[in-house]
């Protein structure tokens, strides 16, 4: 049995909702070591010159014991800062946990391991001593498509950096990091760390402060039925909430976006009014990519979720708004919008119908099903 390393000598306790990246930027940063070098230290990184790997941010698993041992926390607090506790309610994580075997992709699109959003203002903190040192909070559920506004603060969540345009905490590749540049210290854990290409020797991150409103672009406001169908999300995120209900319900967004993207425009009349322009413009994104690039055109996935929050609410308002209709209101439609969508076979629509076997209600997978058997 190997050995539990030894406490670290200061410690932090986590705060409300936060997650393992953003536990290990301000623990590092309190300590003045790397993030790299903390993995070591707490036992996230198992050997001299392995990486650690995005995989984390599921269930720390076999690591769970060590890393609690040496950051002082309860396994019950360690396991709360990745997305282990949502698996039973939410589908995609526990899809990414047990993916199936030789599978080259193991993560769900409908987890964000490559990103995450943000918002400013939570990463700035609360005010309090400790929080002015090391900032505020990157919240695990961030990672999770389906949160869309911050609560706290009701703002969109933002995903790109004001300063490189990349997205935050962004890897080319999902999973393969927990945290991009770990080996770099000396970073505050609000400033960004994506690399840039053309930098100096001296300066090979971007370095931006994330924290600050300042540079952050505008965005529009939030609309009652966007308000009311986050707080519908995160309630069926609750622990006190039926599993079932929960992963049928997300089941249900999940292949009505890929629908509604599939066949965009055509579902335009089930989104928020003049709000549409965001989804307007990921779609025509996605198929301007597509015509431009062959690699691109094959990993064309209408299942996957945009990286926009904004567009990201607009396409969940509009699922729900069909998930909500009644059941020959939903079948006439399907039958509007299907005729414009690729085949059923198509590579395209990812992981859509496997969804709809495993986790849909009875309903809305005989509803679909006949739809897709009918004009697709």
């Amino acid at each position: 049995m190997s050995r539990l390393p030894e406490p670290l000598p200061r410690a932090l306790a986590p705060l409300p909702g936060e997650g393992l990246p953003g536990l290990t930027l301000r623990l590092s940063h309190r300590l003045d070591l790397s993030p790299t070098m903390l993995f070591a230290r707490t036992g996230l990184q198992t050997s001299k010159g392995s990486y650690t790997s995005g995989r984390l941010l599921l269930a720390l698993g076999d690591r769970l014991t060590a890393f609690a041992q040496a950051t002082q926390l309860t396994p019950v607090e360690a396991a709360r800062l990745t997305l282990a506790p949502d698996s039973e309610r939410y589908p995609p994580i526990s899809m990414s946990l047990h993916p199936r075997p030789n599978r080259f992709f193991p993560y769900d699109l409908w987890v964000f391991t490559a990103f995450t959003r943000y918002c400013p203002r939570c990463l700035l903190g609360d005010g309090s001593v400790i929080q002015q040192r090391h900032g505020g909070p990157w919240k695990i559920r961030w990672r999770l498509p389906v949160i869309f506004i911050c609560q706290d603060h009701q703002t969109f969540l933002r995903d790109g950096c004001p300063r490189c345009q990349r997205s935050a905490h962004a890897f080319d590749q999902a999973g393969s990091r927990l945290l991009p540049l770990s080996p770099h210290g000396g970073l505050h854990p609000a400033q960004c760390r994506n690399r840039e290409t053309g930098l100096t020797p001296t300066r090979q991150f971007c370095g931006a402060r994330l924290d600050s409103m300042a540079a952050q672009p505008p965005q529009p406001e939030i609309t009652p039925s966007l308000w009311r169908l986050q707080n519908r999300i995160t309630d069926l995120l609750n622990e006190a909430t039926d599993p079932l209900e929960a992963s049928r319900y997300f089941t249900g967004l999940r292949v009505m976006s890929a629908i509604l993207q599939a066949t965009w425009p055509q579902g335009r009349h089930f989104t928020p009014t003049g709000l549409s322009d965001a989804l307007d413009e990921h779609v025509d994104q996605l198929k301007r990519r597509a015509g431009e690039r062959k690699d691109h055109a094959e990993r064309l996935r209408w299942d996957a979720p945009p990286r926009s929050a904004v567009a990201t609410a607009i396409l969940l308002d509009g699922a729900a708004t069909l998930l909500a209709l009644e059941r020959p209101a939903l079948r006439e439609a399907l039958r509007t919008m299907l005729p414009s969508a690729p085949a059923k076979s198509s590579k395209q629509w990812g992981r859509t119908w496997l969804h709809l076997k495993k986790h849909a209600s009875t309903q809305l997978r005989d509803d679909v099903e006949a739809a897709v058997a009918n004009y697709l």
